[in-house]
């Protein structure tokens, strides 16, 4: 017979609308969290406007389908491209790090789950990101030595397919890790030596950081 919830459990498990709701509008505060708001809002909008006409859910005359379709599109990669040039120089630095100073505050305060027992998942997350960024600029090279005519557009597919995969691998591998090392940092008061992770680096006043500059 399954367990019966608590209570405090089902009161623990239930989603602060309002304190969500406040937590965003302090983020979304700052010129470059607005920039980024209007980015993702592009993202979906341009996105929505080459699927429909593509799939027959919006009629259009043929000569202005292509026009609409590659607008869009230049739109889209315009976006993704901006993403892998501010995600890059961060990602180099990481990896530089990861190779030759793997207990900087710098990758701690990315991949705070980092230790020396999970140096190989680190490696592996690094090479999602950077995989995520490098093949973003293979997807710039059809994108704008062709026209729509004469485009190989299963470069597109390939190179976008794998940046996409990798970006969103790397991120999810990233927050898993970095959940449980959430949860074992507040189960246990001081980890023994074999759970030890590098210290997560301070800010001035005392308080751990963790603050992220790339997309």
């Amino acid at each position: 017979m399954a367990e019966s919830r608590s209570p405090s459990s089902r009161e623990a498990s239930k989603v602060d609308w309002k304190k969500l709701k406040n937590d965003f509008c302090i983020w979304i505060w700052s010129p470059w969290h607005m920039f980024i708001a209007f980015l993702c809002f592009m993202v979906v909008f341009s996105g929505a406007c080459v699927f429909m006409p593509m799939v027959g859910m919006v009629q259009m005359n043929d000569d202005f389908k292509v026009v609409w379709v590659e607008v869009h599109s230049q739109i889209l990669n315009a976006i993704f491209t901006f993403a892998a040039l501010v995600n890059m120089p961060y990602r180099i630095a990481y990896t530089y790090d990861y190779f030759y100073n793997p207990t900087s505050a710098r990758l701690a305060a990315r991949i705070p789950w980092i230790r020396p027992t999970h140096m190989r998942a680190v490696g592996w997350n690094l090479f999602l990101w950077n995989c995520n960024w490098l093949t973003q600029y293979g997807v710039d090279v059809p994108m704008w030595g062709w026209g729509p005519s004469d485009r190989p557009n299963y470069l597109v597919a390939v190179f976008g397919g794998l940046s996409f995969s990798a970006g969103i691998g790397g991120e999810i591998m990233n927050g898993i890790q970095t959940a449980r090392y959430n949860k074992i940092k507040a189960d246990i008061s001081s980890p023994p030596d074999e759970v030890a992770v590098y210290p997560l680096p301070e800010s001035p006043d005392g308080t751990e950081c963790a603050h992220n500059h790339s997309l």
